[in-house]
């Protein structure tokens, strides 16, 4: 078992805590604009931006907390956690913004995402064999084929 967590782990909990953080920034500056977003009619409603800036925020933190313990399903969840939010984002940009821009104009930023999003999942591939394995009774057998308890 290694113990020693390797640099891609720290790279990925920094990603996490970037896209939390940012999360967290955008409740708070819709709370601090709720005003201003209300009087000039902002569409959808600002509470929807502060539901996604949350559930996201605690996805995230909940994503980055799985990878420190190590724990065995850290990379699907993260890997599920990051899709969701690709695919969130995507759909919120094209399809409930009031005034969206035409596919044309997004094309750079969709193939950006696109890689950032396999470079993270590849990350998360290559980060498995370093998550905790649960440890089970036969696994610790001796070579003679009995436990180590004794029987």
């Amino acid at each position: 078992m290694m113990d020693k967590r390797p640099l891609l782990l720290y790279l990925m909990l920094l990603a996490l805590a970037v896209l939390a953080l940012s999360n967290v920034l955008l409740v708070i500056q819709t709370i601090r604009s709720w005003n201003w977003l209300l009087v000039f009619g902002y569409i959808p409603s600002p509470i929807y931006k502060v539901f996604e800036g949350t559930f996201f925020t605690l996805l995230f933190i909940a994503g980055g907390i799985s990878l420190w313990a190590r724990s065995p399903i850290a990379p699907m969840l993260n890997g599920v956690s990051l899709a969701v939010y690709l695919i969130w984002s995507w759909v919120d940009r094209l399809l409930i913004t009031v005034n969206p821009a035409p596919l044309s104009s997004h094309l750079l930023a969709a193939g950006i995402s696109l890689f950032l999003f396999l470079l993270a999942e590849f990350s998360l591939f290559l980060l498995t064999p370093y998550m905790h394995r649960p440890t089970h009774e036969a696994d610790k057998e001796d070579e003679d084929g009995r436990s180590e308890s004794g029987s």
